[in-house]
């Protein structure tokens, strides 16, 4: 239980798993992919949403060589101004491989607002065919428990190597 509620809540989490034998003997290929719903009452703040994406994907090819948004809504009643937000995406190219972190951290103002945090097309790039986890925690300028999101997820479509469209 420690696990899940460290990796927290996700509309989408994505599971797959390699064969080994006694002495570690791998087979040659993953399992295919699977995702199941993960709620594991842990966040209590709503997920950011990847602006680009379209059920569930991200397009490489209509980013054009832009930056990508992860966009939060700012509340009022929620989050005050003087608060802070640390931004978190992690990206990961394919099954085996290790993730890679993007984060951010923002000082908010009067709520009510959509914040919108640039994620870097090269950042962004590097896991085309894999897939992107955003979240965020909010820490309260009143030093009270951080609160934590849900997590949004998208699939990373596309091929890095191609020019941008004339």
């Amino acid at each position: 239980p420690g696990d899940i509620l460290t990796a927290g809540d996700s509309a989408k989490l994505t599971i797959i798993y390699e064969v080994h034998d006694e002495v570690f003997n791998y087979c040659e290929k993953w399992s295919e992919d699977t995702t199941v719903v993960v709620d594991a009452g842990s966040a209590r703040l709503g997920e950011a949403i990847f602006k680009e994406a379209d059920g569930g994907e991200l397009h490489l090819d209509q980013l054009d060589h832009q930056a990508a948004h992860l966009q939060i809504f700012i509340r009022e009643n929620v989050f005050d101004s003087g608060d802070t937000i640390d931004v978190k995406v992690v990206g990961i190219a394919a099954p085996g491989t290790a993730p890679r972190t993007f984060t951010a951290q923002i000082i908010l103002r009067d709520p009510p607002y959509i914040h919108d945090e640039p994620i870097p097309y090269a950042f962004v790039s590097l896991f085309a065919t894999g897939q992107l986890d955003g979240s965020y925690v909010l820490r309260k300028k009143d030093g009270s428990v951080p609160l934590y999101s849900r997590r949004t997820f998208v699939q990373v479509i596309g091929n890095p190597a191609l020019l941008p469209a004339p």
